[in-house]
């Protein structure tokens, strides 16, 4: 038993795709560079050409390469614990998969300004059914009633702060960091500053990390968030004559309509500057560890054809994560899963 569970080690599933934003305002930001990724079931490679024949690349990690090097939270080991490995693991994929959903929901209500709620529930299920990811009636049925309040809670956040957006899933990479993401939203809005009755509004350029979960914002979201704010700059620094701030936004579980600037259907909590930035560094360096040891450890891939007078060993291939890019092997991966149906995008 022990020398197939190695045997099976030696071989790892991965999948390449072009990284594209979901929307963006053309008045307001234009991305202008083309961003590749490679998921693997240890983690994300981006990676850029760097000439027009594509052979030579750039190559960053994902955020969760400096994330990951955060010691885990308490009451998250504990939460593990209680549900076990293998359950833990399928609740985090499925919230995964659901957070994904809202992202392109975010989308479609900025692009069509307009969502039917009446149309969730079955849009929900076919996502999943296509993601090949099992859900029982009731977890469907609180899912789509979850994301029905939460698009009701997006719409209110927009109203609430006047918002203006400019993106929704930006792709963005740093040569100085050594990583690359997707930033969930961008915008112009107006936010209160100052409490009681000593409150003012002033206008501000957000990047908002959106978490569809229900239960808070903790350290390791803060230095998600200052990850996204200085990757962004790297990228457009003509936003630097802004008021960048970052934020982070979720939908909540509320039962009242009787909304006020105290009561909302959302949570936004402001993260600006209350990322440790001496831990920040040190995450950083063990990220980039990561990344480096991720791009040069090799992994077997299967290929070509088997048959008669073809030793069927020869169909094994033994390469690192670079080579699979350097060689052009990663085009052999790509899958294509529109989020949003391209009839929406004329």
């Amino acid at each position: 038993m022990s020398d197939e569970k190695e045997q099976a080690g030696l071989f790892e599933t991965i999948d390449a795709e072009k990284v594209k934003e979901l929307y963006f305002n053309e008045e307001l930001i234009q991305p202008n560079y083309e961003l590749f990724r490679l998921n693997t079931p240890k983690g994300r490679i981006y990676f850029r050409p760097l000439d027009e024949n594509a052979k030579t690349f750039a190559y960053y990690g994902g955020t969760g390469n400096l994330t990951s090097e955060i010691p885990k939270d308490d009451n998250l080991i504990e939460w593990m614990a209680h549900k076990g490995v293998t359950e833990a693991k399928r609740y985090y994929y499925l919230r995964m998969l659901f957070g994904s959903l809202e992202h392109t929901l975010l989308a479609e209500l900025c692009i069509m300004g307009e969502i039917d709620l009446d149309s969730l529930p079955a849009r929900l299920r076919n996502y999943f059914f296509t993601q090949s990811f099992y859900c029982t009636e009731k977890e469907l049925s609180d899912l789509a009633t979850e994301a029905q309040k939460d698009v009701i809670g997006m719409m209110q956040w927009m109203i609430d702060h006047k918002a203006k957006l400019a993106f929704v899933e930006l792709p963005v990479y740093s040569d100085g960091e050594g990583l690359a993401t997707q930033i969930d939203i961008g915008a112009f809005i107006e936010i209160e500053v100052g409490s009681g009755k000593n409150y003012k509004i002033e206008q501000c350029f957000a990047l908002i990390n959106y978490k569809s979960g229900k239960g808070g914002f903790f350290k390791e979201h803060r230095f998600q968030l200052e990850v996204e704010r200085r990757i962004f700059i790297d990228c457009y620094p003509e936003f630097t004559e802004q008021d960048i701030r970052i934020f982070n936004l979720s939908g909540t579980n509320w039962r009242s309509t009787e909304w006020n600037r105290k009561t909302r259907p959302y949570k936004f909590s402001e993260q600006t500057d209350k990322a440790d930035i001496d831990r920040y560094n040190h995450y950083l360096e063990l990220g980039k560890i990561t990344r480096d040891e991720r791009l040069a450890k090799p992994l077997n891939l299967i290929q070509g054809k088997v048959g008669v007078g073809i030793t069927p060993a020869s169909c094994v291939v033994s390469k690192t994560l670079k080579e699979v890019v350097e060689e052009g092997i990663w085009k052999r991966f790509v899958k294509t899963s529109a989020a949003i149906p391209d009839s929406l995008l004329v």
